[in-house]
């Protein structure tokens, strides 16, 4: 089947830049096209799915009228609806923004209409299986791990660990809190890696900073995510600033530490969950469209 993965490679982002290639390896047997909010042209005439996923998609503003993303999102649904093709979340995540003590989930309610009619529903985390139920009541919804823990090009668990701190520079990985952190590693003589995840739009003033902070440190910049994942695996410690440096570690048999200022999709992660069981977005995704095949093969020989 050619199938349109709608996500946010291609930005620069390590995290978001994995999932295509989490795709592309666990479903061969299909014809892969992927796009991002950069809206083309056209789409193909002969697509036969279109799906959000994986990584945090399921994000909308707060301010008033319609968020750009949510309506770029919206955009691939309604095509996928309105042509009768299969569509659906795959491996998607919530983002929220906090509000006090809570998030403000509210701001999200503008994808409830897709959500509960979605006819393949897998989100990242419990927590966002729970909202998605109180957005939409979608009985079909369930929930895995990140697809990015499918990610392991290197056997990265098996990496020979160095007396390495790794910093993965974010908005929450502040001078204080390495403060409280670094100290004890680099007082028994372990070394110091900024790698950047993000987008150098936005790491650039961090790893800058950072650099001036440990001028001593190695800087890695614009890492693939095979290369992101490869120095996380050999280091000894990770001060996990992005979600998939979390993740990456987690592959990795590395531990890590998540800033207390972390955004919610990492403070809301199972760290009790088997990473393994990230399969189960690939093979629910597998079962639905063998189902819509054999849905589909029926309608057709009806009408004929």
């Amino acid at each position: 089947m050619k199938l349109a993965f709608v996500g946010s490679s291609g930005y620069g982002n390590v995290g978001d830049d994995t999932y295509p290639l989490v795709f592309r390896e666990r479903l061969p047997e299909h014809e892969l096209i992927f796009y991002n909010s950069d809206l083309p042209d056209a789409l193909p005439d002969d697509l036969e799915g279109i799906f959000l996923g994986g990584g945090g998609l399921i994000y909308c503003s707060d301010l008033p009228g319609l968020e750009a993303h949510f309506e770029y999102m919206r955009h691939y649904l309604d095509v996928a609806i309105d042509r009768g093709i299969a569509w659906g979340f795959v491996g998607c995540g919530l983002q929220v923004k906090p509000r006090g003590d809570s998030y403000h989930f509210e701001a999200l309610g503008p994808w409830a209409p897709y959500l509960a009619s979605a006819p393949i529903l897998t989100v990242r985390s419990e927590s966002c299986l729970q909202q998605v139920r109180r957005l939409s009541a979608n009985p079909l919804a369930a929930y895995y791990p990140d697809l990015g823990y499918l990610f392991d090009p290197i056997g990265a668990g098996d990496t020979l660990k160095r007396r390495t701190v790794t910093i993965v520079p974010s908005g929450c990985v502040t001078p204080e809190e390495l403060d409280r952190v670094l100290p004890p590693f680099v007082s028994v003589g372990y070394d110091i890696t900024i790698l950047s995840m993000g987008a150098l739009c936005d790491d650039d003033y961090r790893i800058r900073l950072l650099s001036e902070l440990y001028p001593q440190a190695r800087v890695i910049t614009r890492p693939t995510p095979a290369e992101a994942l490869a120095t996380i695996a050999g280091s000894g410690y990770v001060v996990a600033g992005r979600y998939h440096a979390l993740v990456f570690a987690r592959t990795a048999r590395v531990p890590f530490y998540i800033p207390h200022d972390a955004p919610y999709k990492s403070k809301q992660e199972d760290l009790r969950q088997a990473p393994e069981l990230a399969a189960g977005h690939i093979e629910r995704l597998r079962k639905f469209l063998a189902d819509y095949r054999v849905e589909r093969g029926s309608n057709l020989a009806h009408t004929s």
